[in-house]
């Protein structure tokens, strides 16, 4: 069991040197690697247990501290050593944030009604229900990549932009396999099928391609 505590990481960030904010002890990361070389597994819970703990905080110095984070989980995933979940953990805290208007006991087991079902646990065999949306997720995932496109626009309320794709882009999306070829869902829920993005590229409105570009890319998008 490993535990995090939010209120210890907003006295790091408040109080902790400057020169020091970027320091993460080295075992937190060989503990990871360790994991990968023993085919391990890992279930990390999450969602907001202390929302707007930070809200008064630098955020520059904010975004220096990354612990929990550690570069080596980078290592474990692109290696498919480790077969890991990350998966919503209900609590009253976040559950008072999505239903302000319920006392604290009714937001707690409404918030669990709608985990349970966008985790597909209402599902009469929810293993097979998510196994068929990673089957959906890859079909997705196969379609975009096969058309090739030279980036996304994305257009809504507030939002028009233009992200630039790499010609090596590959799509990703559904279930994961271990290198050992074990099968499992990284995030539950999900629904994204997602590439990686050229930083290079202009995001500015180009006149006479935003229209090929939308067509090209915005009917596969949903």
């Amino acid at each position: 069991m490993s535990y995090w505590d939010p209120h210890l990481k907003r006295e790091r960030v408040k109080y902790a040197p400057d020169e020091v904010l970027d320091f993460v002890p080295p075992w937190y990361g060989e503990r990871t690697l360790q994991l990968g070389e023993e085919r391990g597994a890992t279930i990390s819970l999450s969602g907001p247990i202390a929302p707007h703990l930070f809200d008064d905080l630098d955020p520059e110095r904010l975004g220096r501290d990354v612990f929990p984070r550690v570069k080596e989980w980078a290592t474990v995933i692109n290696e498919r050593t480790v077969n890991w979940c990350v998966a919503p953990g209900p609590s009253t805290k976040w559950a008072q944030l999505v239903h302000p208007d319920l006392d604290p006991e009714a937001a707690l087991d409404k918030l669990w009604e709608q985990v349970v079902h966008i985790c597909r646990l209402d599902e009469d065999d929810p293993v097979a229900a998510w196994q068929e949306r990673s089957r959906r997720a890859e079909g997705r995932r196969e379609r975009l990549g096969e058309r090739h496109f030279d980036a996304i626009h994305l257009e809504g309320p507030g939002t028009d932009l233009t992200v630039g794709l790499l010609p090596t882009s590959r799509w990703n999306g559904g279930g994961d396999e271990t290198v050992d070829g074990i099968l499992h869902m990284a995030n539950l829920p999900t629904e994204e099928v997602f590439t990686s993005p050229d930083p290079a590229a202009s995001r500015r409105r180009r006149p006479g391609d935003e229209a090929a570009r939308t067509r090209r890319a915005g009917s596969s998008m949903g």
